[in-house]
């Protein structure tokens, strides 16, 4: 199995790759991914941004709707609501991208976005592509 990733920064941070592997960037680092594949890189980030949006204003079935099919799959719009209650929107909370990284894994694109919210507390969002739009296939809170 290859695994190739490729990192875009939009700060200057230290980034965590899929592969679990950590990574320092630079400033000097921007541009190391491909200028088209920079140009997809505001599809993703509009999924986070819808996600969060719709958390912060109590639209769950918008953020629901945000979730690839697998993940929704495996929980119900009330089940998601319910934990987003009282977990998961106050942990959007000033929430911004600070990184994105792109990935291969058995031949399937997968792109992260890690972010971090008022309380400098770090989450990676993992997204696939479904169709012709992006989704949010995973979440996990960083050390």
């Amino acid at each position: 199995m290859q695994r190739f990733i490729q990192f875009f920064i939009i700060l200057p941070v230290i980034i965590v790759g899929l592969s679990g592997c950590w990574v320092k960037v630079s400033q000097e680092t921007e541009g190391f991914m491909p200028q088209e594949e920079q140009k997809v890189i505001p599809t993703y980030i509009q999924t986070f941004e819808t996600f969060k949006s719709a958390c912060e204003n109590g639209d769950w079935g918008t953020a629901y709707n945000q979730l690839s099919s697998r993940w929704r799959a495996s929980r119900s719009l009330d089940d998601f609501q319910k934990n987003m209650q009282e977990v998961g929107k106050a942990h959007l909370a000033g929430a911004r991208v600070i990184t994105v990284a792109k990935t291969y894994n058995n031949g399937i694109e997968i792109w992260s976005l890690t972010v971090i919210n008022n309380e400098k507390d770090r989450t990676m969002f993992v997204l696939v592509s479904e169709g012709n739009e992006s989704k949010i296939d995973g979440v996990r809170n960083l050390p």
